[in-house]
């Protein structure tokens, strides 16, 4: 969905601010605004027609609604698109983010027939795959507003994720102006993304698993930029985007909610990632 530059940012109920809450919120709201109703989602289950699964919908160009740009992601291989800038800047954080194995951009469409025998689809913003087995699908928009402004709209995200929760898959609504702008993870994916296609030679990853199998698997941002340093004379900027490409191939682990400015920043091999998450 485009938003208009000009656009001013809804303030959002204070339920939504917790992102555990947001589709509890959302019942919520069902509720009041339908009191009557007998297709409450919660009261009438829509029928699900099928789970169609395809490749990613969005292409450049398209027949349906254009995406804006596209995003080339070193752990898929390929484009990624996005249609928004909240779609474009979740991928930077899974791009970076050590712990995400892989995403995709619609992964897929469900076909329901609603109660009221109207025929409706949805298809997810993105499919995420966590290197601690769990699978996360993720429904972008720009504001609160953009999430709850249409009945209709949440009655599917609601049905989307009683589906979802049956095939074991998590399912979470994430905002631009609440989540992702000004976020750390943002501002960390923004120094990590520019490094990922940096080459890291044999020697570098030598010296990376050396020093982190010395220190027991566990080690700090600055200690891997020092071991990391070719010889005394190479600029330290050098070692550390050495260092932060390691992070963007998933070399080592880190947090990305934790600023990377921090030569105290923990960091350890992935190895040894379940005991850190």
């Amino acid at each position: 969905m485009r938003t208009a530059l000009n656009r001013v940012p809804s303030i959002p109920d204070a339920e939504w601010l917790d992102p555990n809450n947001r589709f509890n919120h959302l019942e919520r709201l069902v509720r009041e605004r339908e009191p009557d109703s007998k297709f409450r989602p919660d009261l009438v289950p829509t029928q699900l027609i099928r789970h169609e699964a395809h490749g990613p919908a969005r292409a450049i160009p398209s027949n349906g609604p254009h995406a804006e740009g596209a995003y080339f992601s070193r752990k898929g291989q390929g484009f990624r698109y996005w249609e928004a800038p909240g779609e474009k800047k979740k991928m930077l954080i899974c791009e970076s983010d050590p712990l995400v194995e892989e995403y995709w951009h619609q992964p897929h469409t469900l076909h329901f027939l609603s109660r009221d025998q109207q025929f409706r689809s949805y298809t997810p913003d993105l499919e995420i795959h966590l290197m601690d087995g769990a699978k996360e699908i993720v429904e972008v928009k720009y504001d609160y507003a953009d999430a709850v402004s249409d009945t209709v709209y949440i009655k599917k995200l609601l049905v989307a994720r009683l589906h979802y929760a049956g095939l074991g898959l998590r399912m979470a609504i994430v905002t631009e102006m609440e989540d992702l702008d000004n976020s750390v993870a943002l501002i960390n994916a923004r120094t990590i993304a520019p490094c990922r296609h940096d080459l890291l030679s044999t020697l570098d990853l030598l010296r990376l698993s050396t020093h982190l199998e010395d220190q027991g698997g566990r080690s700090t941002l600055g200690a891997v930029c020092q071991c990391m340093r070719n010889h005394a004379e190479e600029h330290p900027v050098m070692s550390r985007r050495k260092a932060l490409a390691a992070i963007a191939r998933r070399e080592i682990g880190v947090d990305l909610h934790t600023l990377l400015f921090s030569p105290d920043t923990a960091v350890w091999t992935l190895a040894n990632r379940r005991g850190h998450q």
